[in-house]
């Protein structure tokens, strides 16, 4: 289903560092609408319903947060639609922006998610275990963040629940669980760089093997995204 995963950690690497990089680089309203329309549809595409579901209880509404924000706080532009109860005016200009960079970080967002979907921690240690050994480490660790918390966090909540201990406000249950997550992020990074340490990653000389291969269609591949 996911056939470009598949593809050589470098190939990947570099075709989502360039999307990236334009994505919140241009402000050109087609190219915002071509970035995010397939950056929702490679969601769906490798994620399901799941992604369906991700996209319109996260993505959606951080995106309408931000630009509802904007609205509010930058009053630039010329035509000026009405008044808030504050006296500040609410111009098209503002709402126009708004909308683009609300749009600029759905996309965002969506990139970075499918970006830890296709480039593995394997595949992170591979580039740049040799060139830079911590900066690896510290990348894969990173990108691991969101996804591995979110369920030890609901991993967390159940098991209050199972204690009964889940009976106060929603607001305090979560900054309680919150707190013990917290710790749990801290025992298991130090955790995975003592486990790394103690395997002699990063020192001189050391040897990796690896099952990263690149063929032709890794370079064709690679030609074709540097090219266009």
């Amino acid at each position: 289903m996911n056939t470009f995963k598949e593809f050589h950690p470098l190939v990947n690497f570099l075709w989502f560092l360039l999307v990236l990089g334009f994505s919140m680089s241009f402000f050109n309203p087609v190219m915002i609408a071509v970035s995010l329309f397939c950056a929702v549809f490679y969601s769906v595409l490798t994620g399901g319903a799941k992604a369906v579901k991700f996209n319109i209880s996260v993505i959606l509404p951080l995106a309408l947060m931000s630009a509802v924000i904007n609205v509010l706080f930058n009053h630039s532009g010329a035509t000026i639609l009405f008044y808030l109860k504050n006296g500040n005016p609410v111009t098209k200009e503002s709402i126009v922006y708004g909308f683009v960079a609300a749009c600029i970080i759905a996309q965002t967002v969506l990139w970075f998610y499918q970006l830890n979907f296709v480039m593995t921690d394997d595949k992170f240690v591979y580039l740049f275990g040799k060139i830079a050994p911590s900066f690896a480490l510290a990348l894969s660790m990173t990108l691991r963040f969101v996804p591995n918390y979110k369920k030890k966090f609901d991993e967390i909540i159940t098991a209050r629940k199972a204690l009964g201990m889940s009976n106060q406000k929603r607001i305090t249950e979560a900054v309680k669980a919150m707190s013990v997550m917290v710790s749990w992020a801290f025992e298991s990074a130090f955790d995975t760089a003592d486990s790394m340490k103690s395997r002699g990653y990063g020192l001189k000389g050391r040897t990796a093997y690896s099952v990263f291969i690149f063929t032709k269609r890794d370079f064709l591949a690679l030609f074709l995204t540097i090219f266009i």
